[in-house]
């Protein structure tokens, strides 16, 4: 019996990290990036995962009042992701600037750049 239940918390905790993966694809997080970039007409050279709990510029506590959650296979839809971006300007600089992902019932809401590009 108890084998049985650790193989059924072990195999929830695989498919919530699976459901997690499909659900915020960098395709999805990294789209109004790109769409910035193109728009200004600038170069998009990379876009990078920081370190672990490493928030950049963006403050590493937010207090937020929300009304209701949205949680699939205990799996919070509310969630803040941080992103390094580079770049090269019409000049060929290269340049770098964070942005912060905000998403909400696992879509991208709001994509908060550290500074105007």
């Amino acid at each position: 019996m108890e084998g049985q239940i650790i193989v059924l918390l072990f195999a929830g905790l695989l498919l919530s990290f699976f459901v997690k993966k499909l659900l915020y694809t960098p395709k999805k997080l990294h789209k109004r990036i790109i769409e910035k970039i193109n728009k200004k007409g600038y170069e998009l050279v990379s876009i990078d995962t920081p370190k672990l709990f490493d928030t950049g510029p963006f403050p590493s506590v937010e207090f937020k009042v929300s009304f209701g959650s949205t949680k699939v296979l205990g799996i919070s839809g509310e969630k803040n992701f941080y992103r390094v971006v580079n770049y090269r300007n019409k000049k060929g600089e290269l340049l770098q600037t964070w942005v912060k992902i905000e998403t909400y019932a696992f879509q991208v809401a709001e994509v908060t750049w550290d500074r105007e590009i």
